[in-house]
Parts: C-alpha cells; structure tokens; sequence
C-alpha cells in the first residue's frame, strides 16, 4: 500500500512535530498492557465526539494531500510515546519532547497519562515554512493540536513535562535569560 507520507521521522531540526488528538476525552490509559501492568482497570478508549474525529481525519487528509507532512505516526495502541518511538527509531534522530502544554489543557497531573493513554490522534512532521498554514487550518477547522518540539541529533526520546502555569513558564524563562544586562 502506498503512503503519501513515510513514518519515520526526518532528522531536520527545524521541523516541527507536532501531536494532534483525534478525541475531546480526557486522557486514559485504557486497556492497555503499561495500565494492566500497572494493575489499572480500566475499559479501552472510546471516540467521544464522531464529529471531532471526523474533522481531525479530513484535516490531517488534507495535509497530506497538499505535502505538508514530512512524516506521520498513528496514535492508538500503546499511546504517544510508541507512536514518537516508532517514528524516531532508525531515523539517525531523536527528539525532547514537551507535553506541558497538553497537561496544562486537560488539567492532567501525571505525564503518565498522557504519554500512554490510548486516545486515538496522529503525531506529524512539518516544515517551520508549513507552521503558520498548519496553525490556520486546524483553528478553522477548531481542532486541538500541541506542538511537542523539533528533531534532535542523536536517538532517543527526552520528555520534559512541567506542571508550572503558562505565566509561571513564561516568567521563569525571562528571568533565566539575562539578556540585556549591563
């Protein structure tokens, strides 16, 4: 079967990957086999809202029809991190990855969650060039997407997950940054 886009990730470190949630529902860790190791018993994940998922779907189809995408990895079974693994592996790249901003919009407390919950979505790969488009299309479209952060040199997934408020984020990284000091 012929893909318009691969899985693996490009080592292009301006690109953009970028996690898109097919599903309104809060993150759960399902049936999965990290939940049922964990001795979490829980129901798989459901679709919430059909309508949702089927305006993420055509989106996300129509990336890829206009080239936009780079590389793209399904989110299902075994949650964001396996579909970020899968794409990275024997890709000569890595990336640190950021999932803040999806805990701060679900008022998630554990990164856990998030990165093994088996709500369905994509995880893609755009040019910089492709973000502001991107960014349009998916806020016409009202659907969610979080940028998780830029290819590394090297292998290996880093995960940086803070519970900080945005301000609080904002505020720490101005004063780190002495710039303009005397």
């Amino acid at each position: 079967q012929d893909r318009i886009c691969g899985g693996k990730m490009i080592p292009d470190c301006k690109s953009w990957v970028v996690y898109i949630p097919f599903d309104t529902a809060d993150f759960r860790l399902g049936g999965s086999a990290f939940a049922s190791a964990e001795g979490v018993a829980a129901a798989p994940p459901r679709i919430e809202d059909a309508d949702y998922f089927m305006d993420c779907f055509e989106v996300v189809r129509e990336f890829a029809e206009d080239g936009v995408l780079l590389s793209a990895a399904t989110v299902g079974r075994g949650g964001l991190l396996k579909a970020v693994d899968d794409m990275i592996s024997g890709s000569g790249c890595g990336l640190e990855m950021n999932v803040s901003d999806i805990m701060r919009a679900y008022q998630e407390s554990s990164p856990i969650d998030v990165l093994f919950s088996e709500v369905p979505g994509v995880v893609i790969q755009i040019r910089d060039s492709d973000f502001d488009y991107l960014d349009a299309e998916l806020l016409l479209q009202d659907v969610a997407y979080y940028p998780l952060g830029h290819p590394v040199h090297g292998a290996g997934i880093g995960v940086c997950a803070t519970r900080k408020p945005g301000i609080e984020t904002i505020l720490d990284s101005l004063m780190q940054n002495a710039e303009g000091e005397d």
